[in-house]
């Protein structure tokens, strides 16, 4: 079967993945929400949809054998991943279920001792959040439904102002990936390490030599026989769990300064050592070894005394501007593709240097202006300044951009950006009073898609539009299908976050949201509480973290021996690497030797082994989740516990 064959965009594809949607939306809320376990949507490959592609691959074998001419083929089954990879990406830890938890937080826990109603409730309109205590009762106490005329009207107009703004968030989004998409892609080759595995599984339509590589099974038994061990243990404490569970050697070092160290666990959790396996190794290397020398700046700052000063060493604020750097570095790279870009969009353009994607340039600098003219307007309604949203919108495109570029490129298995918030990297840099009340009210309900950017459809969207690429897709009907995807998803995860809360209550379950939701009001009650100008020492370690990631840049571009990669220094100042560092020393040793050793060869060979663990970890894994959700119990097979 050729590619253009294979890579074929399907009616079938299209409506397996819609009626797929509400069934994944609603396992990622039944067993991330209501019962607090497995935390899929943590790393950078969705386990859960892994899974469903594996269950649909084992369903095609059968198809093969009895009606062949029925069986999926490759892009069919690409198509439903993509798809499938929206909702969850939706669900996830930083994403709607915070904003749905956030629209009546304020209202609900408001007492006469935080004083919220007295500070801000009137700059808050009544369309733009739920502000009905009774509508709220059921969502947090649970034993109710949302499918009352009371419940749907008290949550009806905010509703419909959330999904507009997300809508046209996420298409201006899918239009900067199409415009970055032949630079990254075609131009500079990133590696898009977490697609491998989809890819391989689905080559053929599922019949692939992955799946008759001994090496592989070897990995997948290794990795299921350790979740399925850490899992048996919950219930019988006397059969020890395989599973390496993170163990903190941070609490030997007890003597000052040294103990300035702080947690550092060692683990090597399967899932994780599979998707590293694929990092190049430069930037395997430069993520650990950065890692170190972040602990050594702790030790440094212990050294001399700083440590009674909150928030020194100002990880925060340095990985703000380091991730700003990035942006900028990520324009700079590509300003020939940028310069070209103009001249198309004027007519100038040759015709050998056109874009040629989905839509055309013209197009896509519309979707993006329009887009952005969207959301100004529609926070403008809310009652935001256009000053202050056009600097939050501007600080958070610019870091989910570079985030979606270092995901294309390096692939970690958990990323993100920690208390990057545009907002509150707005108030350090002119203080609250320049800001006013109003501004700060509003601009905090923007909290939720910002805390963390661990899970975002824009980085699923760019590897929506390689996986395209590499199958010859038809990349118009590739683009469409993921609005379509985009738009019902949104409604999907609205209604499956509203049903848990009503069946369950949100306050009553073991899940993050209401923690989160409370960090967005308590931050507000203190801007307003202390009233404050700009933050000089906090703007000025944004201003060395931007000028290290530039240097760094420039060091890798002219000198071809220069080790260290300026993705592992945002990946060390990211709390995850605290989990992950030991596993990229080891996997590091581990590829190095082999390509001293064997070469390409060698590293080809065993490959399979470690796409064995991540698939072994993911169907196990979801095997686990599903029996949690039969029983009524979480089963914990997290490595982050």
């Amino acid at each position: 079967m050729d590619k253009e064959t294979s890579g074929r965009i399907t009616i079938r594809a299209v409506v397996i993945g819609l009626i797929l949607i509400p069934v994944t939306a609603y396992w990622v809320g039944l067993t991330e929400i209501r019962l607090a376990c497995m935390f899929a949507t943590s790393f950078s490959l969705f386990q859960n949809v892994v899974f469903v592609i594996f269950i649909l691959i084992l369903f095609n074998f059968l198809l093969k054998r009895i009606l062949p001419m029925f069986a999926l083929r490759q892009g069919e089954l690409l198509i439903i991943y993509i798809m499938l990879c929206i909702p969850t990406a939706l669900m996830g830890e930083d994403m709607v279920r915070i904003l749905i938890t956030t629209l009546g937080h304020a209202t609900f826990f408001a007492t006469p001792e935080n004083e919220w109603a007295d500070l801000f409730h009137k700059y808050i309109p009544d369309w733009f959040a739920v502000k009905d205590n009774d509508v709220l009762k059921g969502f947090h106490e649970g034993s109710s439904t949302f499918w009352t005329i009371e419940h749907i009207k008290g949550w009806f107009f905010p509703l419909i102002f959330w999904f507009g703004l997300l809508f046209a968030l996420f298409f201006v989004m899918l239009c900067i990936n199409l415009l970055f998409r032949k630079q990254w892609v075609e131009y500079e080759k990133l590696s898009f390490p977490i697609i491998q595995l989809p890819m391989e599984m689905t080559s053929g339509g599922g019949n692939t030599q992955i799946f008759k590589n001994r090496l592989m099974w070897l990995g997948f038994g290794i990795a299921a026989m350790v979740v399925f061990s850490s899992a048996i243990n919950q219930f019988y404490p006397n059969v020890p769990p395989l599973r390496i569970r993170l163990y903190d050697v941070g609490h030997y070092f007890t003597a000052k300064p040294w103990d300035a160290i702080g947690w550092t666990p060692v683990a090597l959790p399967p899932f994780a050592v599979g998707l590293i396996f694929f990092v190049p190794l430069n930037l395997s290397f430069s993520c650990w070894i950065f890692y170190i020398l972040k602990k050594v700046q702790m030790i440094a700052t212990g050294v001399g005394g700083y440590r009674a000063i909150q928030g020194a060493p100002y990880f925060i604020e340095q990985r703000t501007g380091a991730w700003i750097g990035m942006y900028v570095a990520a324009m700079w790279v590509g300003k020939a593709h940028l310069k070209n870009f103009i001249k198309i969009v004027l007519g100038r353009g040759e015709k050998r240097n056109r874009l040629d994607e989905a839509i055309s340039s013209r197009s896509m600098l519309f979707g993006i202006v329009g887009g952005i003219a969207l959301i100004m307007f529609l926070c403008h309604r809310a009652g935001l300044s256009l000053w202050v949203a056009g600097s939050v919108f501007f600080i958070y495109i610019a870091v989910l951009t570079a985030i979606t570029k270092v995901r294309a490129q390096l692939g970690p298995p958990m990323h993100g950006a920690f208390y990057v918030h545009p907002e509150g990297t707005l108030v350090k840099m002119v203080g609250t009073r320049a800001l006013g009340n109003k501004n700060l009210t509003i601009v905090s309900y923007f909290y939720w898609f910002a805390r963390a950017y661990r899970c975002h459809p824009m980085q699923h969207q760019l590897e929506a539009l390689k996986i395209g690429t590499t199958t010859r897709m038809n990349s118009k009907v590739l683009f469409w299908v993921i609005i379509l995807a985009t738009g019902f998803s949104i409604l999907i995860c609205f209604w499956t976050i509203l049903d848990i809360s009503y069946r369950w209550g949100s306050s009553l379950m073991g899940n993050s949201q209401i923690y989160m939701a409370r960090e967005t009001f308590v931050r507000l009650q203190g801007w307003l509480f202390n009233p404050r100008g700009t933050e000089t020492v906090a703007v000025v370690f944004m201003g060395i973290g931007f000028s290290f990631l530039l240097f760094l840049m420039a060091m890798m571009r002219h000198f071809l021996w220069w080790p260290l990669h300026p993705i592992g220094y945002l990946m060390a100042e990211h709390y995850t690497m605290d989990w992950l560092w030991f596993s990229f020393l080891m996997v590091w040793i581990v590829k190095r030797l082999a390509l001293r050793q064997g070469g390409v060869n060698l590293y080809r060979k065993i490959s399979p082994f470690f796409l064995g663990l991540i698939l072994g970890n993911s169907v196990a894994s979801c095997i686990v989740g599903t029996i949690s959700l039969i029983i009524g119990r979480p089963i914990d097979t997290s490595f982050i516990s």
